[in-house]
């Protein structure tokens, strides 16, 4: 501590931790003042055994604000890139981290493992990241639970640290040589943890460090700092180079992720459980409509909605459901109304689950398309509760939340499913989404008629007059219009609900 603790310091240090008196587990300004010199001198044994995990957290929170500048802090200076510190209490290893990401590369390790401080050096210093860790933890037998659990809490480090993820390029990637070794490192603050390592190793120890071991390190990182990691070593004939080159570019990868982005200040790249309208896909242009998505569904209700489509981006782009206690919620709002779901369904496990918690119909795209087999599968165990979603630019399928383009037509895909007894096809022009431009009659027209499914049209509807076009391109084939998904016209008012209902209803 850069001054002794009294009983002022120790309350301005929990206001400025806000650590609120009204918790019970929260530690209180004596409590502060008496154990705060026990933390400055590492004791973290003793203090175990006088208090609960969760105090021992908020100590070293307060603690650490002090070592990182307590008066800019106590004065509400709180820099979303300034990580205070995570603590973790579990197999015996007690780990403090603190981290700038703001930074200019020092950095000082105190774990008990060489090799593995070397490595970490590299991620501060080519990631211009200011980085303080100490971890006191057993190392008898080996170093597997101190190098997983620093991998943990800085991951825990980075999330706090990142906040919402507002105002950053997100994405960053680095190419590293070494001698004769060259790795490739990209990453994805996402908010969905995945970790794809490919490295073979010419040894499996350096020195006497297990190698296998730096896996477990990254896996704690991205479980907790909730990112997308790709670590490839492509060439490499000494270990160490391959390791060494591995973690400058993970730090030279970061270093680009978190800068900011002036284009996106006060973008957040997520939607977060809330009523969100993207133009084109793009989570980089999202409007936010509501931060509670079962009270919009029940004002839809109210406004007479017969039907309800909800799409889960998040679920869209992480390949896997993230809102579906969530979807579930505003499925028994809606009262029986039917609900159309849609967004990382991959699986026929989760289409039981959703059609169990009563969603009539939904939506596999990205998976149906990658294997025909799977929407062949869901149809038959599903019988017309399937919908085939197909998003297209210029007429060529997109999958995984549209990040990708193919060079199959989505004409000749909705004659394919027609063999089997899907619902019918959900379709909808990018280009034109959430742009308030205008459907694509005529694509959306040629599909039905090419496929005779039932068609949903989706993507620029805007008002009446886009309905009127719709309805009057079906004329004759009426059957093969099942309805038209709208968003942002209703939300921002250029298109009245129950109007568009009774328009095509005629």
């Amino acid at each position: 501590m850069a001054q002794p603790i009294d009983a002022q310091m120790a309350a301005a240090l929990c206001a400025a931790a806000d650590i609120s008196a009204d918790n019970k587990l929260a530690l209180s300004e004596l409590d502060v003042k008496r154990f705060a010199p026990m933390a400055s001198h590492g004791d973290w044994s003793v203090l175990a055994e006088q208090l609960t995990d969760e105090q021992i957290s908020q100590l070293i929170r307060i603690f650490t604000l002090g070592e990182m500048q307590f008066a800019s802090w106590a004065a509400g200076d709180k820099s979303p890139v300034i990580a205070l510190v995570q603590q973790l209490k579990q197999r015996d290893v007690y780990i403090k981290v603190t981290i700038n990401l703001d930074g200019t590369g020092t950095s000082h390790f105190a774990t008990g493992v060489p090799f593995f401080e070397h490595m970490l050096t590299q991620i501060a210093r080519h990631g211009l990241i200011d980085m303080h860790i100490e971890a006191n933890g057993d190392l008898e037998i080996d170093a597997h639970h101190t190098v997983e659990d620093v991998g943990i809490v800085l991951g825990q480090a980075f999330a706090q640290a990142l906040s919402d993820k507002s105002g950053i390029y997100r994405y960053g990637h680095a190419y590293v040589p070494l001698d004769e070794a060259l790795s490739r490192v990209v990453v994805d603050l996402s908010g969905r943890p995945g970790l794809f390592y490919n490295v073979d190793y010419t040894r499996a120890r350096i020195g006497d460090f297990d190698v296998d071991l730096l896996r477990e390190f990254f896996q704690g990182f991205v479980n907790h700092a909730m990112v997308s990691l790709h670590l490839d070593n492509l060439k490499g004939l000494n270990a160490h180079h391959q390791a060494e080159t591995l973690f400058k570019a993970f730090g030279r990868a970061l270093r680009m992720a978190v800068t900011p982005d002036p284009r996106m200040s006060g973008i957040v790249p997520s939607t977060k459980g809330q009523c969100v309208r993207l133009r084109q896909g793009r989570m980089d242009d999202a409007t936010v409509f509501s931060k509670d998505p079962v009270a919009m569904a029940a004002h839809w209700r109210e406004q007479g909605a017969r039907r309800l489509h909800i799409v889960d981006l998040d679920g869209a782009f992480a390949g896997e459901p993230r809102n579906r206690t969530l979807i579930e919620q505003m499925v028994a709002v809606m009262g029986g109304v039917p609900v159309q779901v849609g967004g990382g369904i991959r699986s026929l496990d989760v289409i039981e689950a959703y059609v169990a918690a009563g969603v009539s119909g939904v939506i596999v795209g990205t998976k149906a398309i990658q294997e025909p087999d799977f929407l062949a599968a869901a149809a038959k165990a599903f019988p017309n509760k399937i919908w085939f979603g197909l998003d297209a630019r210029d007429g060529l399928v997109a999958t995984e939340g549209w990040d990708q383009t193919s060079t199959l037509k989505a004409v000749d895909l909705a004659r394919q499913a027609a063999q089997w007894p899907v619902a019918g096809v959900v379709y909808t022009d990018i280009e034109r989404d959430g742009m308030m431009s205008g459907l694509n009659i005529e694509a959306t027209h040629a599909l039905a008629l090419a496929s005779n499914l039932p068609v949903v049209a989706s993507g620029g509807v805007t008002t009446l007059a886009d309905l009127e076009a719709l309805k009057q391109a079906f004329a004759g084939h009426e059957t093969l219009l099942f309805g038209a998904i709208t968003g942002r016209a209703i939300y921002e008012g250029t298109l009245d609900v129950a109007a568009g209902q009774a328009l095509l209803d005629g």
